[in-house]
């Protein structure tokens, strides 16, 4: 009942009586968006056509279909996408390949979501350490999110993924790694230059003022 939920369907249950079994009708919607994954066409996000355009992401599920959906949503958002069907292939070529962004899904085997981004997150920053990273999951109740976000990836993705949602959050991530990024480089002052005839200021420590070292030989 609760997986049939996740995808918005419903499920009801009857039975001709005691002892003759039951017969359960799940229903489930067509999405609008699933069948707009397979026209091919760009997607716009705000108004912007492409706005993935130049990202390279690396895509990783181990369920085959729901990764090549995740390839052609990103793509026809102007992204260059890598897959990968495990944590571990996705490990290797994120040292090797250093996208700007990983895209992940949390419930694969051996090594799952949350085993990826730790093993991430202990890697030097050349190597693709502080990657951003989005979480993908049919898991979405606010503790799944607060578990993936605590683990290290920006955001949190519930499936079944919709197109728009999944190239914002994408979108989120990279921008806002790239703002932390500017925001720890060190800051340099610009000093104005001396003219031809001026004195480096000198600094009182008991006044907190500066004075020119010859007004300072005069007194």
């Amino acid at each position: 009942r609760d997986l049939v939920a996740l995808h918005g369907g419903t499920i009801e249950a009857s039975s001709p009586g005691e002892g003759k079994g039951g017969v359960f009708a799940v229903r489930l919607p067509i999405h609008h968006e699933a069948a707009r994954v397979e026209d091919g066409s760009p997607l716009a996000l705000d108004g912007v056509l492409t706005p993935l355009d130049g990202l390279r992401v690396l895509a990783v599920d181990d369920d085959v279909d729901t990764l090549e959906a995740m390839r052609i949503m990103l793509e026809r958002c102007g992204a260059a996408v890598t897959t990968a069907t495990s944590g571990r292939a996705a490990l290797a070529l994120l040292v090797r390949e250093r996208p700007d962004v990983l895209v992940a899904d949390i419930g694969m085997p051996d090594l799952d979501g949350y085993g990826l981004i730790a093993q991430v997150r202990a890697l030097d920053p050349e190597l693709g350490g502080l990657t951003p990273a989005v979480a993908v999951t049919a898991h979405a109740s606010l503790t799944d999110r607060f578990r993936a976000l605590n683990a290290g990836y920006q955001h949190h993705v519930g499936k079944p993924v919709q197109p728009e949602e999944l190239a914002l959050m994408t979108l989120s991530a990279v921008r806002a790694a790239r703002e932390f990024d500017r925001t720890r480089r060190p800051r340099v002052s610009a000093v104005s230059p001396l003219a031809d005839d001026e004195s480096p200021p000198i600094v009182t420590p008991a006044r907190g003022r500066a004075r020119s070292a010859e007004s300072s030989r005069a007194r």
